[in-house]
């Protein structure tokens, strides 16, 4: 890979874009050097906005290789162009890969991808990081302390004779009311401490209970309670593992969003190099139709003096509307072509506009070291990044499973201050005077008897952490095997289209020899039409050029479009 980038330095000044194309391909791709773990904000350049303002997809530069700024998008469509109005001609659009490549970022709200020639939203999109940071950010709030408040009042009227219990008289009426308030907080620790004010009853009156009876009696206290569990829910690593799991699948899903992201700086080149290859294809042939007109009508001035018969005439114009057929196939291929660039761009299908690369495909040839490439893409791909957070994410599923498979065994103490009096300030000055005291201490134990969900629990997590396991080491064999595939079809590319070049020049030479030799033909004779071989020569030489330029320039597309699939690996 470093004689990758150094094949790339050595570029000259008209593959500039198409370096600069490559380079932001980098930058967000896998074989990008110095990445670290994403962060919520990793979807967008700076800060996340609001969801009604999100719009425009800025990928996330690793360190050591930073995104070149991108400006603001601008409208490239002048908006007083209507759209198929067949009186306004079509205007060029000069379009550079670098160019298509930020008009794609401008435009993502969603993700789009090239998938089988098609073109797709990818189900990952800007704003499920932040729909991620923010369950992370709720399973936080399970430390967060928590405040609670109940007031109560009842006014009792019973009839006679109630009693409390056996030969114990209740007295028939009374009012009763009582407020009480908790300040909760839970620990990393599993435990949690409470400061409460619980009276059992904070107000009692009894109305015409005679001499010996309160009337009214206030009472208050103040807990304070703390709890602790000592094997279920008892450690740092099990209570903060809900947290992790959370912060990991946030993480996962900034990922998955970066993987996308290479996906679409993928899909637009390549869908950029095809259009190239396109047109330049149609271009190459419709110049042709011309030539193979004149020929049929040489023909038909050759019949017309009886120098050459129907069939003469018939071959010419049958090549000449061949030649024209294949004209409108490549025009054709090359609409859908830029069809299927608008579509990943996110722009209208049509605006009045032709799109035109002008951007120099890269044609030096490039060593790929297979081993280099493989180390950087284990370090940066966002795909193989992602199983490594399920891995740690099931890790800690496990670990929680075997903690809830262990018995409840809880220990607690309370420590009260109580007050009683006739008014509810002397309950108070009473009670926080702490001179009447209770304590209490406390340990419950609940065990199920078989265990049977704990141990279905940790069997079930144990097979999923293996399985994943498995997975990652799954994807780093097929990524091996990916980047392998890739160096290999980069090579072949090269060589189809050093092939296809030598082709085309010697086609070249052919063509202007046959061309000389129409132009030019010897007189006849000798019963030799030396005029219908020069045709004949010159139409072969003509089919056979506009062959090998559609090679050419689709083995160069493909050389093109490879290297960008390489720089997603």
């Amino acid at each position: 890979m470093s004689r990758f980038r150094n094949g790339l330095r050595r570029c000259d000044d008209g593959r500039r874009a198409i370096v600069a194309g490559l380079i932001v391909g980098l930058s967000v791709g896998g074989c990008a050097p110095g990445y670290r773990p994403p962060t919520a904000g990793d979807a967008f350049r700076g800060s996340p906005s609001a969801f009604e303002r999100t719009g425009a997809l800025h990928p996330p530069p690793p360190r050591g290789s930073p995104l070149p700024a991108v400006p603001p998008p601008t409208e490239p469509f002048p908006p007083e162009v209507v759209a198929n109005d067949p009186s306004q001609p079509l205007r060029e659009l000069p379009l550079d890969l670098d160019q298509a490549i930020r008009i794609a970022f401008s435009n993502s709200g969603v993700v789009r991808v090239v998938d089988g020639g098609s073109v797709s939203a990818s189900s990952a999109t800007p704003f499920d990081p932040h729909i991620a940071e923010a369950r992370a950010r709720a399973a936080m709030a399970a430390f967060d302390p928590v405040f609670t408040s109940a007031t109560y009042a009842n006014w009792i009227n019973l009839p006679p004779d109630a009693v409390f219990g056996p030969g114990l008289a209740e007295p028939t009426r009374r009012d009763e009311a009582g407020m009480n308030a908790a300040i909760v907080k839970p620990w990393l620790t599993g435990g949690e401490s409470r400061i409460a004010y619980n009276p059992p009853l904070g107000y009692l009156f009894i109305p015409g209970g005679g001499a010996n009876a309160f009337n009214p009696l206030y009472s208050s206290n103040l807990e304070f309670v703390l709890r602790q569990p000592l094997l279920k829910g008892a450690g740092f690593g099990v209570n903060r593992a809900p947290i992790r799991i959370a912060q990991l699948r946030r993480d996962q899903s900034s990922l998955e969003l970066r993987q996308a992201v290479i996906a679409m700086v993928r899909s637009t080149t390549e869908a950029y190099w095809d259009l190239f290859a396109a047109r330049n294809a149609a271009a190459t042939i419709e110049q042709l139709v011309p030539v193979l007109e004149r020929i049929a009508e040489i023909e038909r001035e050759r019949m017309a003096a009886e120098r050459s018969v129907a069939a003469d005439v018939a071959r010419a114009e049958s090549q000449s509307h061949a030649i024209r057929q294949q004209a409108l196939q490549a025009r054709s291929t090359a609409v859908q072509r830029e069809l299927r660039l608008r579509n990943v761009l996110g722009i209208p299908p049509a605006d009045g506009f032709a799109l035109v690369p002008t951007s120099s495909p890269y044609e030096a040839p490039l060593r790929i070291d297979p081993e280099a490439s493989m180390s950087i893409a284990v370090e940066n791909r966002p795909d193989l990044a992602r199983q490594r957070a399920a891995v740690r994410t099931r890790e800690h599923e496990l670990l929680l499973a075997r903690n809830l498979s262990l018995p409840q065994v809880d220990a607690s103490g309370v420590y009260r201050w109580n007050g009683v009096g006739d008014h509810l300030d002397d309950a108070l000055s009473q009670a926080f005077g702490a001179n009447f005291a209770d304590w209490q201490a406390s340990v419950t134990v609940s065990v199920p008897l078989g265990r049977r969900v704990g141990g279905a629990a940790v069997r079930a997590a144990t097979l999923q952490l293996a399985r994943e396991k498995a997975l990652l080491q799954q994807a780093l064999h097929s990524v091996r095997h990916q980047i392998s595939s890739l160096g290999q079809e980069v090579a072949f590319a090269h060589r189809l289209y050093v092939e296809a070049e030598g082709r085309l020049r010697a086609n070249g030479v052919w063509l202007e020899g046959a061309r000389i030799r129409f132009e030019n033909p010897p007189p006849a004779g000798d019963g030799q039409d030396w005029l219908l071989a020069a045709t004949n020569d010159y139409l072969s030489a003509l089919r056979s050029h506009a062959d090998a330029a559609a090679d050419a320039q689709a083995f160069l597309a493909r050389y093109n479009g490879l290297l960008a699939r390489l720089n997603a690996a």
